[in-house]
């Protein structure tokens, strides 16, 4: 498949930023691989409300991220609060693929994983925390977050959760 100006000018953008280290062996490969199967992309930001009342302990809440129109690759995600007391357990809506899935000590429940393991904290200089490979999300696909508040020390009613990535164009 002969590759367009544009791609390849942007395929050169992603080597140089592999050479100052910006990106990693198999997590660059993946990138130019997918990215090569495109036109065109777009900066992507998916913000969900997360819903918590910021009054009941454990409370457990599900929220979607918006729908996306098209192919995209996600690369990290933030919130605007830091509670490593937060668990979150991930699907995608549109395969069925549990992202995150760790049992608690009893083994009796599977309770999620501690949002900060996730996600980044909107007051850092780097807020963004990179997942360890991006993930492919398909067109008109959405990710679903069971969230559980901390029993002792509640999120806002105002918590929210950002994921970044790019919005793929064929």
């Amino acid at each position: 498949m002969e590759k367009t100006p544009g791609q390849v000018r942007r395929l050169a953008i992603i080597e140089r930023a592999n050479m100052y280290g910006l990106f990693s062996g198999y997590f660059s490969d993946y990138v130019k691989a997918v990215l090569a199967k495109y036109k065109t992309w777009q900066p992507l930001y998916l913000t969900s409300l997360i819903g918590f009342d910021g009054t009941t302990a454990s409370e457990r809440v599900t929220c979607f991220t918006p729908q996306v129109d098209s192919d995209a690759l996600i690369f990290g995600a933030h919130t605007n609060f830091s509670n490593s007391q937060v668990n979150l357990r991930i699907t995608d809506t549109g395969n069925g693929y549990a992202w995150n899935v760790l049992q608690a000590a009893t083994g009796a429940t599977t309770s999620g994983t501690p949002v900060t393991a996730i996600a980044g904290a909107s007051t850092q200089v780097m807020p963004v925390l990179a997942l360890v490979c991006p993930y492919f999300l398909s067109r008109q696909g959405k990710l679903q977050m069971d969230f559980t508040n901390s029993a002792t020390s509640l999120s806002a009613a105002t918590a929210s959760i950002t994921w970044t990535g790019l919005k793929l164009f064929v």
